[in-house]
């Protein structure tokens, strides 16, 4: 299998697969082809930057990475010295625009007062964004989540359609979703495909069935039709759901099976 782009002498080139937090993420390998299998990828961090220290400021900040970043092609120009095979690779994140200019993601982050600066080129961008009141200068602030009880007297209806991001791929009919227009206490809940089963962890096709879901679906907005829902009270309260998943080429679900992939 041939991959492009993957690497060079002081960078990591890819696509975004998944933002982890205000300031990391996970670039996977472009493959020259469609593939089943799951490509190379590196876990990365930006620099020259920390997260903010409230809650919401760092909520914020990984809902805006993941909204401009997720299945965008994207360099990381590398800082630290063990070069790009290292476990977790470290620099400034590029993105380019439809002029081919390079966008530093890093002094956007940091422009919008979703960061902090560490450094000094982005004390600029910080003062900027200090005298602008944006993000973290503005003094907002965010609110709390449902307590459990109010969240089992709202569990979703049979054949409700909720809107979701797609946060965590355990197999390929077993996900971590996180609601958008459903507020609950942990903002999480756990999804399952209704009607098919997918191979589990150490079974034929699990990897690859995995992934499958993952570059389709993965911190994407989705529409989810709800077909069961529960409330555990246990362990501060989640919501488990099981349902269909629409998408443009059919239903997830579907499209696992005629690819044998459950």
């Amino acid at each position: 299998m041939a991959y492009i782009n993957q690497v060079g002498i002081n960078q990591v080139s890819g696509i975004v697969k998944q933002v982890l937090s205000a300031n990391s993420l996970i670039i996977r390998a472009r493959l020259d082809r469609e593939s089943c299998c799951p490509p190379p990828e590196w876990r990365c961090h930006l620099t020259g930057l920390r997260s903010p220290d409230s809650d919401w400021a760092c909520a914020a900040a990984r809902e805006y990475l993941r909204r401009r970043l997720v299945s965008r092609d994207a360099v990381l120009s590398l800082d630290n010295d063990e070069g790009p095979g290292a476990a977790a690779a470290a620099g400034t994140l590029y993105l380019s625009d439809a002029d081919g200019c390079r966008m530093s993601i890093n002094t956007e982050l940091v422009l919008a007062g979703l960061a902090l600066a560490t450094c000094h080129r982005l004390a600029g961008p910080e003062g900027e964004a200090r005298r602008a009141k944006r993000g973290v200068w503005g003094g907002g602030g965010g609110g709390s989540g449902r307590s459990p009880s109010a969240c089992f007297a709202a569990t979703p209806g049979i054949g409700q359609v909720l809107s979701a991001v797609l946060e965590e791929v355990e197999d390929a009919a077993s996900w971590r979703i996180q609601l958008a227009d459903w507020k609950h206490s942990s903002g999480l809940a756990s999804f399952r495909l209704y009607g098919v089963a997918a191979p589990l962890p150490g079974e034929p096709c699990h990897e690859a069935a995995r992934f499958f879901v993952e570059a389709r679906l993965l911190q994407k907005r989705l529409r989810l039709v709800v077909c069961e829902a529960s409330f555990d009270c246990g362990a501060g309260g989640q919501l488990r759901l099981a349902g269909w998943v629409p998408h443009p080429s059919g239903f997830i679900s579907e499209l696992l099976v005629r690819r044998g992939l459950a």
